[in-house]
């Protein structure tokens, strides 16, 4: 197989204690669950979570080969001041979109790379996510003291890891040309390029600009 992660963590950085803690027991939660059934590890860029300078383009060649990417979100996840994390997801999903393409099962061509996990507001998680991929909410866990041992959570965690595990299956026996032989090239689009996109994600009633509005 290829890839060398199940997943890659993408979140904000937060100076935030009590975040943190749960950031790292819905991380620790999910290792735990994948690790019982995939040979490949979750990426969790430790530095962003310590409070160290993260902009760090090394960190896409590891998004690349990812099989997946678990966006843990609250709502300055997106963000015009930080765009970090939007320049991630931007990165993902084109990678995606590459990747199904190589599946020969018109089913698994449906289904998504991309996992959203909701600590704050799951309705205002933009649309075109929301609709269309497997996202949880975990507000209600967040809640909790101890969350990691609620049942519940261990569930929603369980439905994670299999989403994942199945997408580790489907891409594992992809045939040739390697999907992540460019990986340590790989570079995250540059803010410029997602702007517009973010623009709109932000203020979703702004049309898009077209390419002949901005000439």
């Amino acid at each position: 197989m290829p890839f060398s992660n199940a997943c890659f963590i993408s979140y904000r950085h937060t100076d935030m204690r009590g975040t943190r803690a749960i950031i790292q027991q819905t991380v620790d939660a999910l290792k735990d669950e994948l690790d019982l059934r995939v040979p490949l590890p979750v990426y969790l860029d430790a530095d962003r979570l310590q409070g160290g300078t993260f902009y760090n383009e090394a960190l896409a060649s590891s998004l690349c080969s990812s099989v997946c990417m678990v966006m843990l979100y609250w709502p300055t996840y997106f963000s015009r001041e930080h765009t970090f994390c939007s320049r991630e997801y931007k990165a993902m999903v084109e990678l995606e979109q590459q990747r199904l393409r190589l599946l020969a099962d018109p089913l698994e061509r449906q289904k998504g790379l991309i996992v959203t996990i909701a600590f704050r507001d799951f309705d205002q998680i933009p649309a075109e996510i929301r609709q269309n991929r497997l996202v949880v909410n975990f507000e209600k866990h967040t809640l909790r003291p101890n969350m990691a041992r609620i049942t519940e959570f261990k569930n929603d965690i369980h439905k994670i890891g299999t989403y994942i595990t199945e997408r580790c299956r489907a891409l594992q026996n992809i045939p040739p040309p390697d999907p992540c032989v460019d990986c340590p090239q790989c570079h995250l689009p540059p803010e410029q390029d997602i702007l517009p996109w973010l623009n709109q994600v932000l203020h979703p009633g702004v049309p898009y600009p077209t390419r002949e509005a901005g000439r």
